[in-house]
């Protein structure tokens, strides 16, 4: 997301992701990983259950890719920032998902990841921003 950035900013598209921790958390992940868009804190997972975000298992976020790319798996955990695990209100089996908000609160695209790896191709998002204008 964060290497094509300029193309949501294109469509007039404000971009934020929101985490599970508190906003100062956000802050500084935001700052540690250089995201240039805003990660707004949700200690309380509000947002993540007004959208109906699914949440995994032990078998959906890791053992299903150790058995299918294990070596790859491997790197990807031991790469990981941890730190935002050991939050009081972070909760790993949280699976992530995509929504398109119109100006004036109607949802017009929600994806939700069905594993950590899963979000929809960029075109697709785009293609919901660009219906939005007409």
């Amino acid at each position: 997301m964060q290497e094509e950035i300029s193309e949501f900013e294109e469509r007039g598209t404000r971009v934020l992701a929101i985490g599970q921790g508190t906003g100062e958390q956000a802050a500084g992940y935001a700052k540690n990983w250089g995201i240039g868009f805003p990660i707004l804190g949700d200690p309380k997972a509000a947002a993540y259950q007004a959208f109906g975000m699914l949440r995994g298992n032990w078998w959906t976020v890791l053992g299903r890719s150790l058995l299918t790319e294990p070596l790859e798996t491997l790197r990807l955990v031991a790469q990981a920032d941890m730190r935002g695990a050991a939050l009081p209100a972070a909760d790993v089996l949280r699976l992530p998902g995509i929504a398109v908000v119109a100006p004036g609160g109607t949802l017009r695209f929600l994806y939700k990841s069905q594993e950590p790896s899963d979000l929809p191709p960029n075109a697709d998002v785009w293609a919901a921003l660009d219906s939005l204008e007409g």
